[in-house]
C-alpha cells in the first residue's frame, strides 16, 4: 500500500548529510528516574530505536542515538547488545 511503511511515516530529529547518519534525540533526565522506571523505559526505547535503526539502513543511512548522560548512554548500549550507535550530548542543556 503506497505510503504505508514505517520508513514514510517516522520522522527523525536531525539529519546529518555528511556522513549520512539520522538522529534520533533523547533529552529527558534519564539518571533522575528511579531504577524501576529506567528498566522499563529502556526496555520500550530500545525496541523503538533499533526499529528506527533498521528504517535508517533501510534507507541508506546510518544511524546515531544521542542522550545527555553515560548512564543512559550505557543502559541502551546493554539493551541493544551494543548494535546502536549511542552518543553522550553533554552540553545538552539540563
Amino acid at each position: 500500500m503506497a505510503g504505508s511503511s514505517p520508513a514514510r511515516r517516522k520522522q527523525f530529529d536531525a539529519l546529518q548529510s555528511v556522513p549520512r547518519v539520522l538522529w534520533e534525540v533523547k533529552v529527558y533526565n534519564f539518571d533522575d528516574y528511579t531504577p524501576r522506571f529506567q528498566t522499563f523505559l529502556i526496555q520500550q526505547k530500545a525496541k523503538e530505536l533499533l526499529a528506527e535503526r533498521d528504517i535508517a539502513s533501510a534507507c541508506g543511512y546510518d544511524f546515531a542515538v544521542g542522550v545527555r548522560s553515560a548512564a543512559h548512554r550505557d543502559a541502551l548500549l546493554n539493551a541493544s547488545q551494543g548494535t546502536l550507535n549511542v552518543i553522550v550530548m553533554d552540553w545538552c542543556l539540563k
